[in-house]
């Protein structure tokens, strides 16, 4: 249902496929997707430490490499791992449709306020609400 949560689970499948397996069971698959999305969550808070610390709003890539230290997060061969082929890309969750507001059902006509009912008066009711037809 949430597309990004769908984006990471697609992304941890991938990974398990470049390192050789076949397959996964759903719960595993699940209970790596949560480890990444508290990981991603922590590493966020983190980074936003650090920015704000330094007086700016907007995390730089040194404030995301100091929380990966802070978190004990090694380093070291990040590169490496961001340049490795073959990889396999995951594209982007899509934008989601807009939901269609329901509209109002309208019976009977609508009447403007006669010469006799000021303006800013609310205007008058649907007409099957004060018409009674015998």
């Amino acid at each position: 249902s949430d597309p990004y949560r769908y984006a990471l689970k697609t992304s941890i499948s991938a990974i398990c496929k470049e390192i050789g397996f076949d397959s996964a069971e759903p719960a595993a698959l699940e209970t790596l997707t949560e480890l990444l999305t508290s990981f991603l969550a922590e590493l966020g808070r983190t980074s936003r430490s650090f920015c704000e610390l330094a007086g700016r709003v907007e995390p730089i890539v040194a404030d995301i490499i100091l929380a990966m230290v802070e978190l004990g997060i090694p380093i070291d061969g990040l590169r490496e791992y961001t340049s490795r082929m073959p990889r396999n890309t995951v594209s982007p969750p899509g934008q989601a449709p807009e939901v269609k507001q329901p509209t109002i059902l309208h019976t009977g006509n609508k009447k403007r306020h006669g010469a006799q009912i000021p303006e800013h008066m609310p205007e008058l009711p649907d007409s099957h609400s004060y018409i009674h037809k015998i």
